[in-house]
């Protein structure tokens, strides 16, 4: 572990195990500033959804597989 990461108690994703993640509620932080365009009806949709694609193709993936769906994930904007 770095020692900015020991300094603030965090790990990156690559450095963390089942043992650390199992049984656990996982917060994660992600960019998910995208792009709305308006509908006739007057509401908001998502125009390009590729970050959020992203996110769930490799970070919520991966924490999924080393748990074993045995955590709870909170996703943050």
């Amino acid at each position: 572990m770095s020692d900015i990461n020991k300094q603030i108690g965090m790990r990156s994703l690559d450095a963390l195990t089942a043992e650390h993640l199992r049984g656990k509620s996982i917060f994660i932080r992600c960019d998910f500033n995208v792009p709305l365009v308006a509908t006739e009806k007057g509401y908001y949709r998502v125009a390009d959804d590729t970050r959020m694609r992203r996110f769930l193709d490799t970070t919520f993936k991966k924490i999924h597989e080393l748990t074993e769906g045995d955590c709870r994930i909170i996703i943050g904007s």
